[in-house]
C-alpha cells in the first residue's frame, strides 16, 4: 500500500536562512519527525534539518503507510528534486538507513545529483539481512513483544497506553514489513564518503556489521561507536549531534 497524498507532505524542514547544506533525515521503523528533530536539533545553523515524513504517523496518522522500500523510494525521488539546489547529505536510523542508501542509488541511476555524503547508524550493511524470524504478520500481543525484545524500542509508559499503541501500531507494523521484504540487489559502489554510526550496547548490529558498510563506497569509509543500545541517540544527544556536525562541515569542506 502506499501513499496517494500531496507529496511535499513527505518534508518537515526547518527554515535556516544561513544553511550551506541539508540533511535529509530518514526514521526507524515506527519513527517520525518528532524523533528526528529530538535527535539533531543542536546542529548549527549552517545545516538545515530536513526530516521526511512518512505516511501513516503523527501528522500523517491518517494515510496508508508503505510496506515497500521500492515505491517509497520512487516518491522521493521526485519529492527531493526541488531541493537540491543545495548540497545535500543523507542521514538513516536503522530502517532508514536502507532507505537513504536506495534513494542514494536510485538518483545516481538517474543521472541525478547525489548526495556529498551518507549517514547510516544502528543498522548493518544493505547485504547483511536482519537476524530472528520475521514478525511483521504476527498477532498484536506476539509482534508487541518481539519488538520489545529485540528494540526495546517503546517506552513502558506507551505500552502501558491501549489508545497511544493503537495510533502507533499500523506504521509500525508496515514498516517491519519493509525490513522483512527488502531484499539487497548488488550494484556499484557509492562515489560519497560513508560514515556508519552504532551504539556500543546495540544487540541487533554489532561492529563488524556496522563495518561492513566500507563495501558500499569508493570514498573516504568511517565507523563510529557510541554509549548506548538500538536507539543510542537519545541517549547521549549532545555528542551525537557534535559528531553529525563534525562529519558534514569537514565533508562539505
Amino acid at each position: 500500500m502506499t501513499a496517494t497524498s500531496n507529496a511535499s507532505l513527505f518534508l518537515s524542514p526547518r527554515v535556516s536562512p544561513q544553511a550551506r547544506m541539508r540533511l535529509f533525515c530518514f526514521p526507524n521503523a515506527g519513527g517520525g519527525v518528532a524523533t528526528l528533530y529530538s535527535w539533531l536539533r543542536g546542529l548549527p545553523q549552517q545545516i538545515q534539518l530536513c526530516p521526511i515524513q512518512l505516511p501513516g504517523r503523527e501528522n500523517r496518522r491518517q494515510e496508508p503507510p508503505y510496506t515497500r522500500i521500492e515505491p517509497l523510494v520512487a516518491t522521493l525521488l521526485n519529492v527531493l528534486q526541488p531541493y537540491t539546489d543545495l548540497p545535500f547529505a543523507f542521514y538513516g536510523h536503522s530502517l532508514g538507513s536502507l532507505v537513504a542508501f536506495e534513494l542514494a542509488r536510485a538518483l545516481r541511476a538517474r543521472g541525478l545529483p547525489g548526495p556529498f555524503h551518507l549517514i547510516v547508524s544502528a543498522r548493518s550493511g544493505p547485504q547483511i539481512a536482519m537476524p530472528g524470524p520475521t514478525i511483521s504478520h504476527l498477532p498484536e500481543p506476539q509482534f508487541i513483544a518481539e519488538i520489545s525484545a529485540r528494540y526495546k524500542a517503546i517506552p513502558a509508559q506507551v505500552l502501558g497506553d491501549r489508545d497511544l499503541m493503537e495510533l502507533i501500531m499500523p506504521a509500525l507494523r508496515a514498516d517491519m514489513e519493509m525490513v522483512e521484504t527488502y531484499r539487497f540487489i548488488a550494484g556499484d559502489p557509492l562515489d560519497c564518503p560513508v560514515s556508519a554510526l552504532g551504539g556500543a550496547d546495540d544487540l541487533l548490529v554489532s561492529p563488524p556489521d556496522l563495518d561492513s558498510w566500507r563495501h558500499h563506497t569508493t570514498a573516504a569509509f568511517a565507523m563510529r561507536m557510541f554509549p548506548g543500545d538500538h536507539f543510542f541517540p537519545r541517549s547521549g544527544q549532545a555528542e551525537f549531534t557534535g559528531v553529525i556536525s563534525q562529519i558534514l562541515l569537514n565533508s562539505l569542506r
